[in-house]
């Protein structure tokens, strides 16, 4: 029996390729916390989850301090299949951390399947597609440097563009993405993401010419507590309307889904739904509700949560409006052969290896650990 003898958290800062702007801040760079599970026969374990306080209220102080008190508890000195069979328990007793529950939960998949021996996608059912469309992140919020640069995208091969608005000025929003479709033409999939901007006003002007410019998706377009709105959006037809901060798990789908208040489709994330096991639950009941989810990252993150994402994307029954993972807007990575998006996708084979199928290279997360 193998015993899991080391656990360690590093507190990571890694820098952007650009500055991603939304309607309430500025990035330059990702905060991510990272786990890494170490065995008595040789065995590692690497899980990641970004960290966002404006979307969780999780600061790295915070997911550190709480994956540390679990240590003592589930994990050191403890037969590794019983920490990997501890994970709901580890997961309740991390509560609302989903950062650190996020990265737990990688971190305990990884290992499992690097002891078996097998890809992490063939212990959720197998590969049902060998590759999966990737969203280019568009967020300057101007509109004729988004246009340029959705056609330098397109013509790189993404097949769906996502775009950052929610002016005060609805007019100014269409606008831009106007030029973003005439740029780009009309093959190309165009989402909105609205980080919760607009008042229904707001929301409801922009979803009357929303089908005319072609965009397909609407992300958190309303406050998060307003899933009643978003649902009176989602009668738009052409047009799906999905919950962002207004749903995190399979729970809060399920109360909006016995309440009437139900999203045209839901932004699934690893760090919203606690890591893989919420990330799968939550896809399938969008599949029995009849929403369609968004599996998504966020720019920033390594290729290791990314990986996690495409072994579960690959899996997936269905991802009818593709995916945002997103370890391509990221200046660092953290392993030795980063993914790389060729031609708007990612594809199995770059990860086609036991457990999640990338190798972390050690010295640079100590490079790029903050305190």
């Amino acid at each position: 029996m193998a015993k899991v003898v080391d656990m360690r958290v590093h507190n990571v800062e890694m820098p952007l390729k650009k500055v991603f702007m939304t309607s309430n801040k500025t990035v330059t760079a990702s905060r991510l916390v990272f786990v890494n599970l170490r065995t008595d026969d040789g065995a590692n374990g690497w899980g990641e989850a970004p960290l966002n306080p404006t979307f969780t209220s999780e600061t790295p102080a915070s997911a550190r301090e709480a994956l540390e008190r679990l240590a003592d508890q589930f994990v050191l000195g403890r037969d590794a299949d019983e920490v990997v069979a501890s994970a709901p328990e580890i997961g309740r007793t991390l509560g609302s951390r989903v950062g650190a529950r996020c990265a737990m939960s990688i971190a305990l998949w990884d290992l499992h399947a690097r002891r078996l021996g097998a890809p992490l996608y063939k212990l959720f059912g197998g590969a049902r597609r060998t590759s999966i469309p990737v969203a280019y992140h568009l967020g300057s919020f101007d509109a004729e440097g988004d246009a340029k640069e959705a056609g330098e995208a397109v013509a790189g091969g993404f097949e769906i563009l996502k775009l950052k608005v929610g002016r005060a000025d609805v007019a100014e929003d269409l606008e831009a993405v106007r030029r973003i479709r005439e740029t780009v033409g009309s093959g190309t999939r165009l989402y909105v993401d609205v980080n919760q901007a607009w008042n229904r006003d707001q929301a409801l002007a922009f979803a009357q010419h929303a089908r005319r410019l072609g965009v397909a998706f609407v992300e958190q377009p309303l406050a998060q507590w307003d899933l009643a709105g978003l649902a009176q959006l989602s009668a738009t037809p052409g047009v799906v309307f999905g919950a962002d901060e207004s749903i995190f798990d399979a729970a809060q789908l399920l109360a909006a889904v016995s309440a009437g208040t139900v999203p045209g489709g839901v932004v699934v994330k690893a760090l919203k739904a606690g890591g893989l096991d919420g990330v799968r639950g939550l896809l399938q009941l969008c599949e029995v509700a009849g929403i369609r989810p968004f599996l998504a990252g966020m720019p920033g993150d390594s290729s290791v949560v990314s990986a996690a994402l495409l072994h579960v994307a690959v899996a997936a029954s269905e991802l009818p409006l593709g995916t945002a993972v997103a370890p391509h807007f990221s200046r660092e990575d953290v392993v030795t052969d980063p993914l790389a998006v060729v031609d708007g996708h990612l594809h199995l084979d770059a990860v086609d290896g036991p457990g999640l199928g990338v190798q972390v290279d050690v010295e640079r997360v100590e490079s790029l650990t903050k305190p």
